[in-house]
């Protein structure tokens, strides 16, 4: 009873305290079976009125020790010995006190219409007797009695849980968590929980779920969440001697622990899921989204609290949700947590203040991992923490772009490297962090720094099965769980093999690509990989073969469910792992002609061919082509992969197939011309689904269907059109995309004429038809087209996102040896972008000639045309066409908006009607063009004038063809960059002149 302000002394909230502190006859006697602690103005004695606390007084004799009152060794302090009269006489009351429940319909009723009576007698005492608790207290008994009760309705929930609904029972618990007595709170929660099982979800007889226990779940989450999760601070502010935790916090947790595991269960039926939450979203996350839940848990965390450990699992079951992730994206910025619930006193206000700040979540994990890097866990509840911990950070990775940004920030991978040194159970457990399965650059960049770290110094020992980080000792408890480990830490480093293979090219620092090579060049190491991968092959066989023979074939009606269960049991089995190793197989051979040799010998001296491999990856293209089937997906990758396609690579094989082929061994071609040389595939878009395998007789030559699609006419308008095949499409469907784009401008134009013409009457100058035309060509085709071009690049941002990770301070985002990659990569997004900017530069420049701009945008626009033609033809500079065609767009269309009140160019007299207009639009043209032409501009001139210099000075194969063209390009950039000067010094010009103009100079 906290918020008895008038009370002339602090009172428990607990409901046994309270009784103990009863006054009967004014406030001289408080009765108490036991000594509860020393009471100031009271000493505990047995009197005329019974056993209790008396009121001291000034002429009260000391009373001398009783012979039935001992003190309690532990406690160090007075227990009455109760006689065994007296223990009967007290089960007799209790027992007359009990309560029978009926568990029926109508027992709910009769226990709903008794609480709300309890509910309302507590209120109207409360409010009555606000200044003396001992009033109320009877009332609180009753109403703790009768929540307490209502337990027993858990025992029939198909039967009786629709009536808790229906009669408004669930939703006046919910309500009573906000009662000020935190007993009742607690009583509450153990109520619920009581109620919310995950055990009752599902009927035992008939393997249903129970729709009645799921309409109370939804309930709870809909109005009870926030209660509960604000709870938490009240219960663990009110903390005893005997509870350092906080009375119901764990009540809480285990409720929600249980609202989270009744999802999972309700996956099995997508109806009932949907009909549980309207939003689609997860239980976890929804609780994640309307609480503050995840703040409690990194604050435990961060705090070291007694509720660490638990907070970790709680954790490690909300970081399993992908739609967690959505909610919270960044877990290094977590809001920290406070509560509306709880009445803050000074000491709790002080808290509060101190954790205003937010709290890096990513760190407080790295922490936790940190303590054990140089010692073992010496607990079970220390290991079971520390696995927590890294599979919680290993989830946040997976799944969130920002998070494993701030894993590399703070030196994750640095210390995840330091545990796999010093061979302690945190090794082993940290091997998850540092596989990185991502498709953005921040990827990319974790994998390179595992070998700027030293990682394969470590990791390869352990590949060929030496130098495994030990298990803790008090988790060591037998050597079915060593070998367990042992097999474990095997399949983690394949993983993370395989990732550096996926991420590592030319273009990554420090020679990482080489580096890595270098390290499978030892013969023991190759023969190691293809042990594993005949190894890992017959584990998925015979997993397979298991499902074919087992009863859950059987059950399987439609033939595609059984290939489909198949293939997932087979995967799950050691597929997974067969087709990663065959992977890293693939990247040895196409990296190392010494490593192609003896991996090829090695399968000879086993009779078995390339074709083993061949298998392998055909199998793997085509589990991830398929991505109808999400289960198999995530079961094969884990999260979204991204495979690059490399046409530098193909390229430079297909040149020396000839003298390649003639050192090749003599049955080469008995083992299989047709090997697939390691393909690398998929910008996994969420629409891309094409992929390109590279043969040893067919390098980089697209397939029959593949052919047919790039002649077939098409308009080249959605991504989806240029996503049909991997190749730039044919100049047919260039030709006639560019004549409807000029068409529907044209249409455009028309319209916006028409309606300027039947609102001419707005304003004189409209009378004119030449100003409509002037309006209706600079807004229905200059601004409409540079919008278009703008929005298009921004849809491809991501192609050229490691020159704005170079921007944003990654040094080895743009490398000098990429330049190649980024001169010659096919981008479809980018293509778009060219394909529409030169067919408005073509409109453009009709228009331009017909209404006599000037020479200078005539000379714009020709090198505008020829130069986007270029890329177009060449694929030459596509990276970078995204910035040029289509972002930098931006201050054009501005400007031409501002090119209508220009008295030349424009409508004479529109900027003396509307003279405000332009210099607002002029100010917009001005900071647009300083972001985009004075700044991004010569950032982005830089990089391709670098690259193509490089190209221009090395030997590629690819520059021999193109070598006129990357000179016009940087002939044309130059010309275009000094335009861009030039309109500066003009644009200041006129800028000064309206100013000045409007009397703001």
């Amino acid at each position: 009873m906290s918020s008895e302000a008038g009370a002339k002394r602090p009172l428990s909230s607990s409901v046994d305290d309270a009784m103990d502190r009863i006054v009967i006859g004014g406030s001289d006697f408080i009765p108490s079976a036991e000594f509860a602690g020393s009471k100031p103005g009271y000493y505990f004695s047995s009197g005329p009125q019974g056993i209790g606390y008396y009121l001291e007084t000034e002429d009260q004799p000391k009373k001398k020790p009783r012979k039935d009152v001992r003190i309690a060794e532990d406690r160090n302090e007075p227990r009455v010995i109760v006689s065994a009269a007296e223990l009967l006489e007290q089960a007799e009351g209790m027992a007359s006190n009990t309560k029978v429940v009926d568990l029926s319909p109508k027992g709910v009723k009769i226990a709903s219409a008794a609480l709300q009576k309890a509910i309302q007698t507590n209120e109207i005492q409360r409010a009555k007797f606000s200044d003396d608790p001992s009033q109320y207290m009877e009332s609180e008994i009753a109403l703790y009695e009768n929540i307490a009760m209502l337990k027993s309705f858990a025992a029939e929930p198909a039967k009786l849980y629709a009536s808790l609904i229906e009669h408004d029972l669930v939703s006046t618990l919910l309500q009573l968590l906000l009662h000020e007595n935190s007993d009742v709170v607690t009583t509450v929660v153990s109520v619920l929980l009581e109620w919310l099982d995950s055990s009752l979800l599902v009927d035992e007889d008939e393997g249903t779920l129970v729709p009645q226990v799921i309409a109370v779940v939804s309930l709870v989450i809909k109005d009870g969440a926030e209660y509960l999760v604000g709870n938490l601070s009240r219960l663990e502010s009110t903390n005893d001697e005997d509870d350092q935790v906080g009375r119901g916090v764990e009540d809480i947790l285990a409720l929600l622990e249980n609202l989270m595991e009744m999802d999972l269960l309700m996956q099995q039926s997508a109806e009932e899921v949907n009909n549980l939450l309207s939003s689609g979203m997860s239980v976890a996350a929804t609780i994640c989204k309307e609480t503050l839940l995840v703040s409690w848990l990194f604050q435990q965390i961060n705090d070291s609290t007694m509720m660490k450990d638990r907070a970790l699992e709680l954790l490690a079951l909300l970081s399993t949700r992908e739609d967690v992730y959505s909610v919270f994206p960044d877990w290094s910025r977590i809001k920290p947590y406070s509560s509306s619930i709880i009445e803050e006193s000074d000491v709790i206000k002080q808290d509060l203040n101190k954790s205003s700040a937010e709290i890096d979540g990513i760190e407080a994990l790295l922490q936790v991992i940190a303590l054990f890097r140089k010692k073992q866990p010496g607990t079970d509840q220390e290991v079971e923490s520390l696995e927590n911990a890294c599979l919680v950070l290993s989830l946040a990775l997976a799944n969130s772009e920002q998070n494993a940004q701030a894993f590399l920030e703070r030196q994750g991978v640095e210390l995840a490297v330091r545990c796999l040194k010093e061979r302690v159970h945190a090794g082993g457990a940290a091997l998850k962090l540092l596989d990185f399965n991502g498709s953005k650059t921040v990827h990319k960049l974790l994998c390179e720094q595992i070998v700027a770290s030293g990682g394969l110094k470590y990791l390869f020992p352990m590949f060929v099965g030496h130098n495994l980080p030990q298990m803790a000792p008090v988790a060591a408890t037998s050597k079915k769980a060593k070998r367990e480990w042992n097999s474990t830490t095997g399949e983690w480093v394949i993983r993370i093999l395989y990732s550096l293979t996926r991420h590592l090219d030319d273009s990554s620092p420090h020679e990482s690509k080489q580096r890595l090579l270098a390290k499978f060049v030892e013969t023991e190491r190759c023969d190691r990989l293809v042990e594993k991968i005949i190894l890992y092959d017959q584990k998925a066989r015979l997993a397979e073969y298991k499902f074919f023979r087992s009863d859950a074939e059987e059950s399987m009606d439609d033939e595609a469910v059984v290939q489909l269960g198949a293939l997932e049991t087979k995967l799950k089995g050691g597929g997974d792992l067969w087709h990663r190793l065959s992977a890293i197989a693939a990247f040895c051979c196409t990296g190392s002609k010494r490593c192609h040799e003896r991996i090829l010998s090695q399968l000879q001296a086993k009779n078995l061919g390339i074709g083993l491999i061949r298998d392998a990856l055909e199998e793997f293209i085509s589990v991830l082509e398929n991505r109808r089937h999400d289960d198999v997906f995530a079961c094969l990758v884990g999260t979204r992969t991204v495979y690059n396609l490399r046409h530098s690579d193909c390229f430079e094989r297909r040149t020396a197939r000839t003298s390649d082929a003639r050192r090749q061994p003599k049955n080469w071609r008995s083992q299989g011309t047709t090997f697939r040389l390691y393909v690398a595939f998929f910008s996994l878009q969420r629409k891309t689904r094409d992929l390109l395998i590279c043969t040893k007789e067919k390098m980089c030559r697209p397939t029959q269907q593949q052919q047919l699609q790039q002649r077939s006419l098409r308009v080249l308008w959605s991504l989806d059109s240029f996503h049909e095949c991997n190749e730039k499409p044919n100049l047919s469907s260039c030709v006639l995309t560019i004549a409807l784009l000029i068409l529907f401008l044209t249409s455009v134009e028309h319209t916006c004429r028409y309606i300027f013409a039947i609102y001419r009457d707005a304003h004189e100058l409209f009378e004119n038809e030449v100003n409509r035309q002037i309006l209706a060509r600079h807004l229905g085709v200059d601004t409409l087209s540079c919008l278009l071009c703008a929005a298009t690049g921004w849809q491809a941002r991501e192609v050229f996102e490691p020159l704005m990770a170079a921007l944003r301070g990654h040094k080895h985002a743009m490398p000098a040896a990429g330049h190649e990659q980024r001169l010659y990569t096919y981008h479809p997004g980018a293509f778009r972008v060219a394909l529409i900017f030169l067919g408005y530069q073509l409109k453009n420049l009709v228009d331009t000639i017909a209404w006599n701009d000037g020479p200078e945008f005539i000379f714009h626009h020709v090198f505008s045309i020829f130069t986007a033609y270029g890329s177009m033809s060449s694929g030459v500079g596509l990276f970078y066409a995204i910035f040029f065609f289509g972002i930098s767009e931006v201050s054009t269309a501005i400007l031409c908006v501002l090119a209508n009140f220009d008295d030349e160019h424009g409508v004479v007299g529109l900027g003396d009607a509307f003279p405000m207009t332009k210099v607002v639009v002029g100010l917009f043209f001005v900071v647009a063009f300083i972001v985009c032409r004075c700044i991004l501009w010569p950032i982005f001139s830089y990089h391709f004038s670098r690259d193509v210099l490089l190209a221009l000075k090395g030997d590629d194969v690819r520059t021999k063809t193109r070598r006129g063209w990357l000179k016009f390009f940087l002939v044309s950039l130059s010309s275009l960059s000094v335009l861009q000067v030039a309109w500066l010094g003009q644009i200041f010009v006129i800028a000064q002149q309206e100013l000045k103009g409007v009397g703001l100079l």
